[in-house]
């Protein structure tokens, strides 16, 4: 079927509108075709549609067609979902050719393989967000399962002859509350490659960057601004991680090299200590493996910083008044360790990027390491991040590389994931204000892809996700 000039693409998850041929070749290729999501080894996305019906219009030019579709999606060695849509497609005949003319398709579920839709279902909560951006927004904001989103019917129930209503909003079928959302915050720069975020009791948000940059929002701006630019005086280089410590006023800050382009590739890692409220920088604590890389920090209730090292694959500790940053923890398991975070209870818990697990770190009786116990996950989890506490025992997690954002609730062993959002760029982090998650879109893959080069990956966007 040939597309028509004027032909328009709305896709699932509240994807958006693209107008003309041009633009929905564009999103098909590279959002889900060759350059975009099919890029990775073993991906599977596949929409098979069912029971059509087809309704030509008298004038015998036009025509509307509704179609079941299962989505089988996934990637080798990786997760793996179901997912279930509608179409609703309209088609118009030019010079005795049928050409497409419209597409839509709203989810109405998607879950997890192993945990299945009772379990595992994953709600959206905004639209994706993954290249290439659409012409318009979407024209219609719906939930998923566990709630629902009827699309409207084509045509007239075929025994009663009536029209089914719109959905309605009071019973779930559309999304009324995001008018009354906080809004996305907009990061104000080029090539920003947020790495880390945190926020402080007023709302304040903190956003470290690939090429040292440290932004700042304020309680209730849509925008991010420069706050703590790089220079030989403060010596920051890429900032990996960010941490708002209160208690102490103090802004926790891990600056290491990134042989990345736009990173900062030269220098020695160090941890960082930046006050609050004017962004001076108070003092610097080098890491002691040569090749660290600090990743992310943790404050404990006596006032101690824990580190991750991704580079080193240790946590290393740091005493309140302390001059330099000692080994607390080496194990092969934290090779890979990235996110990094107490519970309310004082438990210490890390991710690993590599392994995609959550282990939590043992303490013996004096403070000192006692292994590392791996958490028992409700459902797979792809790529850990960033990990920030909640409060009684919950997390919130970014997945890097499925990009979905979780709550994660901790009982002994056991971890309950509970998808907050999806269709994130890379998510690298995430902090919780109130009842919002603002998590950052990192979207690394514009360096490491080829064919991502040259692709503009601006704006740069701190989601806000309801915490629900």
């Amino acid at each position: 079927m040939a597309g028509h000039r004027r032909a328009v693409c709305t896709t699932g998850h509240l994807r958006g509108i693209f107008i003309g041929p041009k633009r929905v070749l564009e999103y098909l290729v590279t959002g889900l075709g060759p350059v975009g999501i099919a890029t990775r080894h073993g991906q599977l996305l596949d929409h098979q549609q069912f029971e059509g019906i087809v309704d030509v219009g008298a004038d015998g030019r036009t025509a509307h067609g509704r179609w079941t579709a299962l989505i089988m999606g996934g990637a080798a060695n990786g997760s793996a979902l179901w997912g279930d849509a509608t179409y609703e497609n309209s088609y118009v005949k030019l010079d005795g050719v049928w050409h497409a003319a419209s597409f839509r398709a709203p989810f109405t579920m998607y879950a997890s393989y192993k945990g299945g839709w009772r379990d595992s279902a994953v709600p959206n909560t905004r639209p994706d967000s993954f290249a290439p951006p659409p012409d318009l927004p979407p024209s219609t904001v719906y939930l998923t399962y566990p709630s629902f989103y009827a699309a409207p019917f084509h045509y007239a129930n075929p025994v009663t002859g009536r029209v089914a209503p719109p959905p309605n909003p009071a019973a779930g079928g559309t999304a009324p509350m995001h008018a009354a959302d906080p809004p996305d915050v907009i990061i104000d720069g080029k090539a920003v490659y947020p790495e880390s975020i945190t926020s402080g009791g007023d709302g304040t948000l903190y956003l470290g960057s690939l090429a040292g940059t440290i932004y700042r929002a304020l309680p209730g701006s849509a925008r991010a601004q420069p706050w703590i630019s790089r220079s030989a005086a403060n010596g920051l280089l890429t900032v990996f991680g960010v941490l708002a410590d209160e208690r102490s006023h103090v802004l926790w800050v891990c600056s290491s090299p990134a042989a990345l382009p736009g990173g900062v590739a030269k220098g020695h890692a160090s941890l960082m200590r930046f006050d609050l409220a004017s962004g001076a920088r108070l003092a610097a604590y080098p890491l002691p493996a040569p090749k660290a890389i600090c990743d992310d920090i943790a404050i404990a209730s006596d006032g101690t910083a824990y580190v991750a090292d991704i580079g080193a694959g240790q946590i290393l500790r740091l005493a309140p008044g302390g001059a330099s940053l000692m080994v607390f923890a080496t194990d092969p398991a934290l090779a890979g360790i990235d996110g990094i975070a107490f519970a309310a209870d004082g438990a210490l818990y890390v991710d690993n990027v590599r392994t995609s697990q959550l282990l939590r770190v043992e303490r013996a009786r004096d403070g000192s390491f006692d292994g590392l116990t791996p958490l028992i996950l409700s459902q797979p989890i792809e790529g850990p991040d960033g990990l920030r506490p909640i409060a009684d025992g919950r997390f919130v997690l970014t997945e890097a590389r499925s990009g979905r954002i979780d709550e994660v609730t901790v009982s002994g062993v056991r971890a309950q994931v509970r998808v907050l959002g999806s269709g994130l760029q890379s998510p690298s982090s995430a902090t919780v204000v109130g009842e919002t998650v603002y998590a950052l879109e990192g979207k690394i893959e514009y360096l490491i892809d080829p064919k991502l080069r040259g692709s503009s990956p601006e704006p740069f966007v701190v989601r806000a996700i309801p915490l629900r």
